[in-house]
């Protein structure tokens, strides 16, 4: 499978969580080896919000996304608001998802 790092509307390579996006691409030019190994994302969830109350929200935002040593990789259509966001795909751009809030750094 080959991945490609995410972009936003510039052409800037995005990242969140202080980590790379990555999604699959026909011609991108990482692998899944490149990622590493994969890490526990609900831990990531706990340590990174405000309020422990609202991990399950940030868990919603995050249904898509895995978290590994070297970035993010985004597969699947259950919710893709916050990649549309980070992306700025169509008006999403626009429309920060709520659960950002509930991020200590987002």
């Amino acid at each position: 499978m080959n991945l490609h790092r995410a972009e936003n509307g510039l052409s800037s390579e995005i990242k969140f969580g202080g980590k790379y996006v990555y999604h699959e691409w026909k011609s991108g030019r990482y692998t899944m080896e490149n990622l590493g190994c994969e890490l526990n994302k609900m831990a990531w969830i706990h340590a990174s919000v405000e309020n422990v109350k609202h991990a399950y929200s940030v868990e919603i935002m995050l249904t898509d996304w895995t978290l590994y040593e070297n970035g993010w990789f985004v597969k699947g259509g259950q919710n893709q608001h916050l990649f549309y966001y980070k992306s700025q795909i169509g008006n999403y751009g626009d429309k920060r998802p709520q659960a950002l809030e509930y991020l200590k750094n987002s």
